[in-house]
């Protein structure tokens, strides 16, 4: 499910191991034929691939588009000129006061813009413009983030900064700073493409709570309208040659040992070291925070060499595995002393290996600083911790805007991945991450915070955790690790987070890894990215051809014929075929939602189910961070439209009720709305509606809740379907026709990736049972899977008998969260 981002124009978890799999199936038709096209009265882009945003009526994303005629050397101008010259169909207005220059970055190929939108000189919140340009100066990608329609009804604020910061901190339950905040600023919120609210931004830096705490207030009413911690958690000086430290490596058996002294040691060079006598160098810097215990490790000959329980050792395990990161990421070609400057953090990053005595280590923005805990097993004594941590340092200074969307996901996984693959040559764990650290809450071996290689999907696999949801993109990563190397995988994994757009899904980060091997390798590694997206739920998996029974459309009740359809020759799927004896069936499908349970042919996942309750379908009680799904898919044989009426109460802006038909978006709804109906034209072919009520991290407002009612779809197939008895042979096998007579059979065949399935194939042409025998078809209808109350018309093939497959695929193991 995908949501607030629209696919390419040409493009509650289960309980049980049939739940998941209906539950899988749900993501047949993320590559279906787009619902929407440009709009007539938009001229022409100069792009080869156009994304449409159906409810701002622009381009979402551009690629591949020649380089304005204005193009320059400076690559800041040539992406300004790109967009003066198409402001029209980009929706912009005047450019010099619509956006605002935020940031120039170089990656390995290519050069990366970003724009932030203004609306009366003020910055509005998310809604960015990136340009990532060829050296050439034309453009790879464009994410347009603008907001064309957004209006300001109030400019003036009433409340003054004071009070805004007053009101912040009462909202936080501020106790104590942790460091200086910046001065708060008006900005514009949009509550909705169209409509936006002046607030206060205010940030607080606090060390009680904890955070770096960016909070909302109405410059009108004063009210608190959002408040996020931004914190992400793991939960030229002469250099002194010769150094050396003593550190825990993942290299040595017994590392992990922590009942066990004397602990397992290795002796490492500590490089770029100035001649202070502290752990304090090109990159690092560990005397400057000072935190529940200052710096104490000196050494005026440089040999920091200490034991395991001296609170010593941590600064020099920081110090080394930082240091040693940063060295690795240049290694891979990211470096300031290239030209064009090209360093991701190529700079000093200041630590405290001894913050506070919490179980937990953050990276904040706000001080640029690394700070570890010493609950638990003190957070600084595992590599893992420290370089996951410095990953989010890295990753943060690679775009302008973090958070919204899944980035926190996105982030967390990446973090994940960057620690094991720094450590997986020699670990004897490679997946597992934070062996060391994790013995403090983890009751028995595997000693694992998480794992980079579980088996989730997107998006039923979704909990509303970053750290449990990036293990979607960890092992995304992890995979393009296996069959790429490593090198290759961790510049793909660095260079990908350029193309990221504001408020990224996890379904973007997987376009942003195509783009990425677009620039560096001109696609090379393509198949083997889609392969890893594909089986992540990330991609659409592709169908196969259609169903051709050999010997012609006329068979024999109960006999025994040959089925073949063209292959899929490079994923290592399965297939799944069904057969109807009424195909040409159709009609309207109508709900008023008065029954008491979810109608057949409807999915729910998310944290919470979606109900009928109050003559209605009500989305799941959520809280914070989670969602409620509702899918339904369906099959038009001719065009004809899906209406509905909706009702929502939420926080406004924040707390978002979507409804994406084949994964885009074309409606999106939050505050308070009474009763409204909405349509949309649909055409003929297979089509995936999912509704879905999605909560941010902090604040509830009204009833918080979404309703929707009297629901109706025409021209919907209502054939009835059933698992086809097949003896598969590769592409195809031997069919057992049924013991009934029809005259208007059909076959249809789907492939398998592990839990990812591709819409239905149709044989092209219809089968004639003859001679029927004593069964009707009232007994195959009886016994077709459509006729159980809890599983879709779409999704009846999952029921396929486990003999007839067993040989042909199997269902890999699911982890479970640590």
């Amino acid at each position: 499910m995908q949501s607030g981002r629209q696919q390419t124009r040409t493009a509650s978890r289960g309980r049980s191991a049939i739940w998941r799999l209906v539950i899988a199936a749900a993501l047949m038709l993320l590559s279906a034929a787009p619902v929407f096209s440009a709009p007539a009265s938009q001229p022409d882009l100069p792009c080869r691939d156009v994304v449409w945003n159906a409810i701002t009526d622009t381009p979402a994303s551009l690629r591949n588009c020649a380089a304005p005629d204005a193009a320059s050397d400076d690559p800041t101008q040539t992406a300004l000129a790109f967009l003066q010259e198409n402001a029209d169909p980009l929706g912009l207005k005047v450019i010099a006061d619509d956006l605002e220059f935020i940031s120039l970055r170089h990656g390995l190929a290519g050069s990366h813009i970003f724009f932030q939108q203004q609306q009366n000189a003020r910055p509005v919140l998310g809604a960015y413009v990136s340009v990532h340009l060829r050296d050439d100066g034309s453009i790879a990608v464009l994410n347009n983030g603008y907001l064309p329609q957004l209006t300001l009804p109030t400019r003036t604020a009433r409340i003054t900064a004071v009070q805004a910061v007053q009101s912040a901190r009462q909202a936080i339950e501020f106790a104590a700073p942790r460091g200086s905040s910046p001065a708060p600023q008006l900005a514009v919120l949009p509550l909705s493409p169209t409509e936006g609210r002046l607030v206060w931004q205010v940030m607080v830096v606090a060390a009680n709570p904890a955070g770096d705490w960016e909070v909302l207030v109405d410059a009108t009413t004063g009210e608190v309208i959002k408040r996020t911690n931004l914190l992400v958690f793991d939960r030229g000086t002469p250099q002194q040659s010769g150094a050396i430290g003593q550190v825990l490596q993942p290299t040595v058996p017994g590392w992990i040992a922590v009942a066990k002294e004397p602990l397992t040691m290795a002796t490492v060079p500590l490089e770029g070291l100035d001649n202070s006598g502290w752990l304090s160098g090109d990159y690092v810097n560990l005397t400057q925070l000072a935190g529940s215990r200052p710096a104490k490790a000196y050494s005026p000959t440089h040999e920091f060499v200490y034991a395991a329980d001296d609170p010593r050792f941590e600064e020099v395990m920081v110090y080394h595995y930082v240091d040693s990161t940063q060295r690795y990421v240049q290694s891979l070609g990211y470096s300031d002393s290239n030209s064009p400057a090209n360093g991701i953090r190529d700079r000093v990053t200041l630590a405290n290996a001894h913050w506070f005595d919490q179980d937990q280590s953050f990276f904040s923005a706000s001080d640029g600083a690394l700070h570890f805990g010493d609950g638990g097993v003190e957070d600084a004594e595992d590599p893992d911790i420290i370089v996951h941590e410095y990953a989010h340092a890295l990753q943060q200074d690679q775009i302008p805007y973090w958070g919204g969307g899944e980035m926190n996901a996105i982030g967390e996984g990446f973090s994940d991945y960057l620690a094991a693959s720094r450590f997986a040559e020699e670990s004897i764990d490679p997946a597992c991450i934070a062996e060391r650290d994790s013995q403090a809450y983890v009751s028995k071996a595997p000693f694992c915070l998480r794992r980079v290689d579980r088996n989730r999907q997107y998006p039923v696999d979704l909990s509303g955790d970053a750290h449990q949801d990036g293990e979607i993109w960890s092992r995304v990563l992890w995979d393009l690790r296996t069959e790429l190397g490593a090198t290759a995988a961790d510049r793909l994994a660095l260079e990908s987070n350029y193309y990221l757009p504001a408020a990224a899904t996890l379904v973007d980060a997987g376009q942003a890894l195509l783009d990425a091997d677009a620039m560096l390798n001109n696609g090379a590694h393509s198949d083997t990215i889609r392969h890893a997206l594909m089986r992540r739920g990330l991609l659409s998996l592709p169908g196969p051809g259609a169903p051709v029974v050999s010997g012609g459309t006329a068979v024999t009740p109960a006999s025994t014929v040959g089925v073949a359809w063209p292959a899929i020759d490079d994923l290592p799927v399965a297939y799944e075929v069904q057969v109807s004896l009424d195909s040409s069936l159709a009609g309207p499908l109508a709900y008023d939602f008065n029954r008491g349970s979810l109608p057949a042919g409807f999915v729910s996942y998310g944290n919470l189910p979606w109900q009928v309750e109050d003559d209605a379908l009500r989305a799941g009680p959520i809280s914070h961070n989670q969602s409620s799904v509702l899918q339904l898919d369906v099959d038009l044989v001719a065009p004809g439209q899906v209406v509905f009426d909706w009702h929502v109460d939420s926080e406004a802006g924040a707390d978002l009720f979507t409804f994406a038909v084949d994964g885009q978006t074309v409606l999106e709804q939050s505050g308070k709305h009474n009763q409204s109906r909405f349509s949309l034209d649909l055409p003929a072919g297979q089509h995936q509606l999912v509704w879905r009520y999605g909560k941010d991290s902090t604040l509830s407002q009204g009833d918080d809740t979404v309703l929707i009612d009297n629901l109706r779809i025409d021209n919907v197939s209502q054939a009835h379907w059933r698992p086809a008895e097949v003896t598969f042979d590769g592409a195809g096998g031997r069919l057992r026709v049924p013991d009934v007579g029809s005259d208007g059979a059909r076959l249809r065949v789907r492939t398998r990736l592990g839990d990812v399935v591709s819409p239905w194939t149709d044989g092209q042409q219809a089968l004639v049972i003859e001679e029927p025998t004593a069964v009707g078809l009232a007994g195959f209808q009886a016994g077709d899977a459509a006729s159980l109350p809890w599983i879709s018309l779409g999704v009846a093939g999952l029921l396929i008998a486990a003999g007839l497959i067993s040989a042909r695929w199997s269902m890999r193991p699911r982890g479970s969260s640590q």
